[in-house]
């Protein structure tokens, strides 16, 4: 991203989105200046990228400048390929939005727990599992939602951190790992409880990756 050197310091608007390869090389050279004043963008998804627009998200193309579609809220929870999981304000639900199609689905809980509002959610591998935090009875947990029924269960038996809920799946999707909180690790299988790993990471950490 490229910030408009003539636009006020407090402002400071794009002047331009690049896009670059993670070996360093520019795959889309050029593109239209962003739609709105200072966007803060958010996500990326196949058709474009999300940023905060007003009280919802809009998934804008910075190849051609076209603003394609517009959500109803603004915290883009997690993204794969067109999908995007996102919450409105305070998150009264989960929504799992095709950005290629305009296809919506709403989560379902059972009333046993309730989605927080979070930009740390993670896809499965394969995008057919999504694992959220929520909040239950008992403080917050980790969620796994199936996307194809649109449907969400707590994980038996997780803790999840409430400073930085750090979620991430192996590249295989057998697993999924996450902060418990003062430095714990928990992981658990799919279909199954979570468990404590036998090692404590040495500080508090912001972010993870599983390799």
């Amino acid at each position: 991203m490229t910030l408009d050197p003539e636009s006020p310091e407090t402002v400071r608007d794009l002047a331009a989105v690049r896009e670059v390869s993670v070996d360093g090389r520019l795959t889309l050279a050029g593109s239209a200046r962003p739609p709105s004043r200072g966007p803060s963008i958010l996500a990326a998804v196949e058709s474009g990228l999300l940023y905060q627009d007003g009280d919802g998200l809009s998934l804008w193309n910075p190849a051609t400048g076209e603003v394609l579609r517009r959500l109803g809220g603004q915290v883009p929870t997690a993204t794969h390929e067109d999908l995007v999981a996102w919450c409105a304000a305070e998150c009264p639900e989960l929504h799992l939005t095709n950005t290629a199609t305009g296809e919506d689905a709403v989560v379902r809980t059972g009333g046993s727990f309730a989605f927080a509002e979070t930009y740390d959610g993670a896809f499965s591998p394969d995008g057919s599992l999504l694992a959220v935090p929520v909040v239950t009875s008992g403080g917050q947990r980790v969620a796994l939602v199936d996307v194809r029924q649109a449907t969400g269960r707590v994980v038996p038996g997780s803790e999840l951190s409430s400073d930085y809920p750090a979620l991430a799946w192996t590249p295989s999707g057998d697993w999924l790992l996450w902060s418990a909180g003062g430095g714990r690790l928990m992981a658990a299988q799919p279909d199954g409880e979570a468990i404590m790993l036998g090692v404590r990471a040495p500080a508090t950490f912001l972010d993870m990756a599983a390799g």
